[in-house]
């Protein structure tokens, strides 16, 4: 017998324990750690929404021709022309573009229904008159008018009824005034445009019909009973037309380098701007047989700027 076996006949209880290390399984003594799970992920939250913000109290202007637009803050709220009555607007919705920095003002002519849209970008931007640089440009189509284009910027002063509101809004219990009015305002008997073909149409009673094919320029007397529009003739002349939309009779007032014809309050003249080949002169003209055209003005420097000064001569 070997000294192990007369040791482990001695202690029983070393044998035991010599004996479970034996029968024990091998295990590797540096275990790995144990792998530590993914991290939980958030919940997915609602996608986040587009900014609905839009731009509101802009006064929006264009020289070629001469127009303005009151953006308020439901909208488009007021066009206003040179020689011709201002035209309310009904606001709609407004749509962001793709851009992020450019938006669509939906509106509706509340005379004639025609549908208006009002482009608006964030982009620096120059009338042409001068050396003022708006913050936004502007592009208005108007279904019957056509497109205007001009610039923008913000001017909450020209809001008083934004100041108002921000008045009544701290105080609940006030009450709301009664909005802005136009002063003398009288709604137009007709309504001329040149539809999408450019034909020159009349609508009176929102009943539209066309006049003449061809023309441009249309203005209808204040008594409804006459319209007058510029007809392209040969080469680069132009003549002023007057037609009855009852019979349909045309009558020729002056042909030549001429261009933006307004009636006068009592419809009894004209007045147009017209060129010498390098500068471009107001004139006037009675509308009686043997009436000859007279000028006006000395100078001016382009039809759009002769369009600000004749409208003004009518109005005297």
């Amino acid at each position: 017998m070997t000294h192990l076996t007369r040791a482990l006949s001695a202690c029983p209880l070393a044998f035991a324990l010599l004996l479970g290390q034996a029968l024990a399984p091998a295990t590797n003594k540096a275990q790995a750690p144990p792998a530590k799970s993914p991290p939980a992920k958030a919940p997915m939250g609602p996608p986040v929404s587009q900014s609905r913000h839009y731009p509101i109290l802009l006064i929006a202007q264009g020289t070629d021709p001469s127009w303005s637009l009151r953006l308020g803050m439901k909208g488009p709220e007021r066009l206003e022309r040179s020689g011709y009555p201002p035209i309310p607007l009904e606001p709609s919705d407004v749509e962001q573009e793709t851009t992020g920095a450019s938006w669509i003002y939906h509106a509706r002519d509340s005379q004639t229904s025609a549908t208006v849209a009002v482009h608006v970008s964030r982009e620096t931007c120059t009338d042409g008159a001068s050396d003022t640089k708006y913050t936004f440009r502007v592009s208005l189509d108007h279904a019957q008018i056509g497109t205007l284009k001009g610039c923008a910027k913000v001017a909450p002063e020209q809001f008083p009824e934004f100041k108002q509101k921000n008045l009544d809004d701290d105080d609940p219990e006030k009450q709301k005034p009664a909005p802005p009015t136009v002063t003398n305002f009288k709604p137009p008997v007709a309504v001329a445009y040149l539809d999408a073909t450019g034909k020159v149409m009349l609508a009176k009673n929102d009943v539209p019909k066309p006049i003449v094919p061809k023309g441009f320029g249309p203005a209808v007397s204040h008594d409804g009973k006459r319209l007058m529009y510029l007809r392209e003739e040969n080469g680069p002349e132009t003549s002023v037309q007057i037609v009855d939309p009852l019979t349909g009779k045309s009558s020729e007032l002056i042909r030549g380098l001429v261009n933006y014809a307004f009636w006068s309050p009592d419809d009894s003249h004209i007045a147009f701007v017209k060129s010498d080949a390098s500068v471009w002169h107001i004139w006037t003209m009675a509308l009686t047989a043997a009436a000859q055209p007279s000028q006006l003005s000395v100078q001016t420097q382009t039809p759009s700027s002769g369009l600000l000064t004749t409208a003004a001569l009518l109005k005297c």
